[in-house]
């Protein structure tokens, strides 16, 4: 089976003239294909010399029904479309959501569609404390990985803060690519969505002992869901998977409720919530999450909320709720001088303490902020003329 997945990456390679392009069109990522063309190299493996093979013909066929399931099918009208029988079409319906593909079932019908499943409110994902209730986790968001913005000195310098300081939990609001729209091609260094999840999981921060969990925005990453119908924070951590990386995980799209379990106390439990919110981010930094939390209904209020999308660092009490935002790692660009919005360029470590029954009754938060990335290279300074030019 192997040696076959190595053939198919040198018959695809050869077809589409690159390593690049073959992974473009194919959704394999790049470094799978790389490993499986150095092993097809170790064994003197030459391009098929049939022009068109099944794997050619099965891609064919899972394009042609990706397209056709833009619009409600049965298996049977699957089946007689692509001259396959039904046990072929079931397979193939399989092989597509495999790929992260969103085809959804709907009676005897199936459909791909772009709205991905929201968030429950139950917690379904749990963080146990440590000792006495206590917990402490990093907290970073809206990174824009590919955008020719994205300060990926500073993910690196805040992932050596946590690790200096003993997290082992990193969470992350989203838009951790830039994702592709009409008017950002040209502020984005790398094209197509496959391309920009590679390059994603192999730049992202990983250090010995860090988990980070994320969630996905409707937007920038969010941009290839509702374009290619596929859920893009599964395809993300699936992408990093196949790169050898079990440290990035998914929890949800645009909300994740977690479950805060006291680890020595059986029922004293309270939920963090982390979410992608909507909206543009007012001039007064407090007001968009205090209008977030005043649509709260007052059964569903967690007790710490983590905000991305708003590019800000703040920690605010409102309604009993410790609300944090987790700032950004991207200078600003042309759309946030446009809009006339301030980015806050940063992360933070939180540290909470849980009473016996369940609720935080006390919490830290220490902010590293960062400045224009000409503060460090000494082209330009908030503090004064670069050094260069004062000598």
């Amino acid at each position: 089976m192997y040696l076959t997945l190595v053939q198919e990456a040198v018959d695809l390679t050869e077809r589409h003239g690159g390593a690049s392009a073959a992974a473009r069109e194919s959704a394999i990522p790049l470094r799978t294909i790389e490993c499986r063309l150095a092993r097809a190299r170790a064994l003197k493996l030459k391009p098929s010399p049939v022009v068109v093979t099944q794997q050619d013909t099965d891609q064919s066929k899972r394009e042609s029904l990706r397209l056709l399931l833009k619009r409600p099918l049965s298996l049977n009208e699957i089946a007689k479309k692509l001259s396959v029988d039904r046990n072929a079409a079931v397979l193939m319906v399989q092989e597509l959501r495999d790929r992260g593909v969103m085809v959804q079932q709907f009676g005897d019908h199936y459909q791909i569609h772009v709205a991905q499943t929201p968030a429950v409110i139950t917690a379904k994902h749990v963080h146990a404390s440590e000792s006495n209730g206590y917990y402490k986790f990093g907290y970073l968001s809206d990174n824009h990985y590919c955008s020719k913005y994205c300060r990926e000195d500073v993910n690196k310098d805040l992932y050596d803060w946590f690790a200096a300081e003993g997290v082992k939990t990193v969470y992350n609001t989203g838009n951790w690519i830039d994702g592709e729209a009409r008017f950002n091609k040209h502020d984005i260094n790398v094209h197509g969505m496959q391309n920009q999840l590679n390059y994603f999981c192999k730049h992202y921060p990983q250090r010995p002992g860090i988990v980070t969990k994320f969630i996905s925005g409707d937007d920038h990453e969010g941009w290839y869901g509702q374009r290619e119908g596929v859920d893009i924070g599964w395809l993300a951590q699936k992408t990093a998977e196949e790169m050898g990386r079990t440290d990035l995980i998914h929890l949800g799209f645009i909300e994740a409720f977690v479950r805060l379990q006291h680890a020595e106390i059986k029922g004293a439990t309270t939920t963090m919530l982390l979410v992608h919110p909507g909206g543009g981010s007012s001039y007064a930094t407090s007001y968009a999450p205090q209008k977030y939390v005043e649509a709260l209904q007052g059964g569903e209020k967690p007790s710490v909320i983590l905000f991305g999308h708003w590019h800000k660092i703040f920690d605010l009490l409102i309604r009993n709720i410790i609300c944090l935002g987790g700032g950004c790692t991207k200078d600003v660009d042309t759309f946030g001088r446009k809009m006339k919005i301030s980015y806050h360029i940063g992360g933070m470590i939180v540290e909470l303490w849980q009473d016996p029954k369940g609720a935080i009754t006390r919490y830290r938060v220490e902010k590293k902020q960062y400045f224009d990335r000409g503060y460090y290279n000494e082209n330009w300074s908030y503090t004064g003329m670069p050094k260069k030019v004062a000598a």
